[in-house]
């Protein structure tokens, strides 16, 4: 075959050409203006107590949206456990900002609930639900997916437009920095992406795994026997990309949430399986010293699995969808199921076509 079947989608100009929205040039006009005029009208984020990376990118959103819609200024107030900003960099609007919050009113907490929808094509009664100088992080009641769309008023229409509006609204916010770019590029030739067709493997374990047991009832894989399982339907996967692209070069890609998990693969896959070094944080629940080093591997991962050809989840997790996000869908990613009565392999969509 002679390398990859197709070269590695960039993403950066995946952004130009497919979110073609004019609602952003209009919301980077009218934030800029928010914040010279000093009007205080604030959307913020707080990351603090609202889990990992795919929550606080789901939830991110989710208030950005709100921020759009009701016209305000979209601020972000990650700080734990690093700053947001040392590795994702703001593109195309200060989101931030620091905030005076000296002699500003606050509201730290609006629930967004359906009998608020009056109109689902208008705009008007979700601004004037907001009152405050800043509003911390409005929280829609599971169905922020079905109303936002309609008022933001997307261009695109396919049938995967939750994944694509989510993706074209991170790649308008956040743009890699110099630092994690770099050493992704360094992670990708060392791995063997540039040469290889790669299958990344995303096994999470659950919550209960990280220091303080914050979800002890979080369990998502039980024993050898789901591992095995989760392995066999790569092994699934690896044949059929063989088959379809007439290569043997392919490997896995690894991101687990617990470290063992390497070596008990490559003990028993050997040099196909490929994965980064450093150590595995949970960013809500963070060790004490490994804070900046932990938040730097998972963005990593998080890139990896973006870029890699085919991707096989292997349990539940809010991660998947986040990754999902940036890739804009979901149509490269086969899924394990776990059900004791129902062990399915299913393989991504692209892949039988």
């Amino acid at each position: 075959m002679g390398g990859r079947p197709k070269p590695a989608i960039n993403y950066e100009k995946a952004y130009i050409e497919m979110c073609k929205n004019s609602w952003e040039e209009d919301y980077t006009k009218l934030h800029q203006h928010l914040l010279e005029t000093k009007q205080n009208k604030f959307v913020v984020y707080d990351c603090r107590g609202r889990g990992g990376w795919g929550s606080h990118i789901r939830n991110l959103l989710t208030s950005f949206h709100f921020a759009v819609i009701s016209k305000r200024a979209f601020i972000n107030e990650c700080f734990t456990p690093i700053a947001l900003d040392v590795y994702l960099k703001p593109r195309h609007i200060r989101w931030n900002y620091r905030v005076n919050h000296i002699g500003l009113t606050e509201r730290r907490s609006f629930d967004f609930k359906r009998e608020h929808v009056k109109n689902y094509s208008d705009a008007k009664p979700y601004e004037e639900m907001l009152t405050y100088d800043i509003e911390y992080s409005p929280h829609f009641m599971s169905f922020g997916h079905l109303v936002l769309p309609n008022l933001i008023k997307y261009n695109y229409k396919k049938s995967t437009f939750p994944f694509h509006m989510n993706g074209c609204n991170f790649y308008y916010l956040f743009k890699k920095s110099d630092p994690l770019q770099k050493r992704l590029d360094e992670w990708k030739e060392e791995l063997g992406f540039n040469d290889n067709i790669v299958l990344a493997i995303h096994i999470r374990h659950g919550d209960a795994i990280f220091a303080g047991h914050f979800n002890q009832w979080d369990v998502r894989l039980n024993g050898t026997k789901d591992y095995d399982f989760c392995f066999e339907c790569a092994e699934k996967i690896e044949k059929k990309i063989g088959e379809k692209y007439q290569t043997k070069k392919i490997i896995w890609f690894l991101a687990v949430d617990i470290d063992w998990m390497r070596t008990y693969a490559k003990k028993k896959y050997g040099n196909k399986v490929r994965h980064i070094t450093g150590p595995i944080e949970h960013i809500g629940r963070s060790t004490k010293g490994k804070e900046d080093a932990g938040q730097f591997t998972m963005f990593l991962d998080y890139f990896l699995l973006q870029e890699s050809d085919y991707r096989l989840y292997t349990s539940e997790s809010s991660f998947d969808t986040a990754v999902d996000y940036i890739t804009f869908g979901r149509n490269s990613a086969g899924r394990v199921h776990l059900e004791k009565d129902k062990r399915t392999c299913s393989f991504p969509i692209t892949l039988l076509h």
